[in-house]
């Protein structure tokens, strides 16, 4: 499932909902693909939350020695999102308060969608770091010319 359709869930109140899913990116490389095992659950009409886990084990190439390597992922999600209406009404009433920790929330549509492959991507690209190295211990420095652009 790549989005999850909101209206379709308010409308049938089924949660807790299983959704399993496998995608590939360009930017991020895996043989298997990225795996999510995610689980959403209804919170009355305010929102709702999503849990579950990212897998993957990707393809990288090492930013140091250019050699490829591969990078086991495991991320566990925790992501809640509250209906824009209720979040606007709650901000009003109560303006000024110290923030909670339940106050960490994204905001969506009720009548839209999530999209599920671009979250799991953001979530990816958030745990790998800028630049790859693979931490062998045969690393070795790229050469010279790898790191000096030329001259024009």
């Amino acid at each position: 499932m790549k989005s999850l359709k909101l209206p379709e869930l308010l409308k049938k109140r089924e949660t807790p909902l299983a959704i399993e899913g496998t995608y590939q990116y360009d930017e991020l490389p895996s043989r298997e693909g990225v795996r999510s095992a995610l689980t959403v659950y209804l919170c009355d009409v305010s929102g709702f939350r999503l849990k579950g886990t990212i897998q993957a084990e990707l393809d990288l190439e090492c930013d140091s020695c250019l050699g490829k390597f591969q990078k086991k992922i495991a991320i566990e999600l925790d992501e809640q999102y509250v209906f824009q209406d209720k979040s606007q009404r709650e901000y009003r009433r109560n303006g000024g308060q110290e923030i909670q920790l339940n106050d960490f929330y994204e905001e969506i549509d009720a009548e839209g969608e999530l999209d599920l492959k671009d979250l799991v991507r953001q979530m990816l690209l958030l745990e790998t770091s800028a630049k790859q190295v693979c931490g062998m211990e045969k690393c070795e420095a790229a050469p010279y010319e790898y790191w000096v652009e030329p001259k024009k």
